[in-house]
């Protein structure tokens, strides 16, 4: 599965199960790092960075950016992670947003 179908699986999911998340793809143009679904529930910050199942993304040119990012979030009082699949996206959500909503 390539990142942009499971980007897209991601989403479907969202504004299936989670219909009253705000949330924001992140295009390519945006400033560098900045996690790929930026997602809001009364008021907490939820983003996840979405990486292709399998990929050793920890060797990637830009994850050295990406996870001051994610840690910066976390240590605001937001949350953000990394997820590979559609079922940690939403293991992620349901803890994540549904204990704060």
């Amino acid at each position: 599965m390539t990142e942009t179908s499971l980007k897209n699986n991601v989403l479907k999911m969202i504004r299936d199960e989670f219909p009253d998340i705000w949330f924001y793809k992140t295009h390519d143009l945006c400033t560098s790092g900045i996690p790929d679904i930026l997602m809001c529930q009364d008021g907490h910050l939820c983003a996840v960075e979405l990486k292709r199942p399998g990929y050793d993304y920890t060797k990637s040119k830009g994850w050295k950016l990406q996870k001051h990012i994610i840690d910066r979030i976390n240590a605001c009082g937001g949350k953000a992670t990394v997820c590979t699949s559609v079922d940690e996206v939403r293991k992620f959500l349901k803890k994540e947003v549904r204990r704060n909503g």
